[in-house]
């Protein structure tokens, strides 16, 4: 199966256009503090969603929230982000580059797993999130088309 986690492009054919996680290094410095803080702050720890209890690990842990999935950045020659503009490139065919990804053309926006999966941010942390971008200088706003819910995050906070 084709997923990020091998680096490859969902919906994409293995080996085309697998290069898309690009950012500019003051844009990754910003992502690496909001994931950091993401990972390490109480706020972000998973509660029992009755008790609002912080759960606890078998070394009684309080549990981390899933690590941010990244995905859809921009591509290592920047431009417009056109992963399945060739024939035969997804498996979905031709998908004509589209206006939800104008902003993925020079390495300051990331899109952030939000949709229902056990790996993407929990619903109980969205407002947080954005509160924790809003710190960061960030603006994490969340977006769905169809099952893909996720949070476009621009890292410095403005359209480019």
């Amino acid at each position: 199966a084709l997923n990020e986690v091998s680096g490859d492009v969902i919906g994409a054919r293995n080996g085309w256009h697998t290069a898309n996680h690009y950012l500019m290094p003051d844009a990754a410095a910003i992502l690496w503090r909001i994931a950091v803080s993401y990972n390490v702050e109480q706020a972000f720890k998973l509660r029992d969603p009755i008790t609002k209890k912080l759960l606890r690990d078998a070394q009684n842990k309080p549990v981390a929230a899933p690590v941010l999935h990244l995905n859809d950045a921009s591509l290592p020659w920047g431009g417009v982000y056109d992963i399945c503009a060739r024939p035969t490139a997804c498996i979905q065919g031709v998908v004509r580059w589209a206006p939800d990804h104008y902003e993925h053309r020079r390495g300051s926006v990331v899109d952030v797993r939000a949709n229902s999966d056990t790996t993407a941010i929990p619903v109980a942390n969205f407002v947080k999130l954005e509160r924790l971008a809003t710190r960061y200088g960030a603006r994490a706003k969340l977006e769905s088309s169809g099952t893909n819910r996720h949070y476009h995050l621009r890292l410095f906070n403005r359209k480019e």
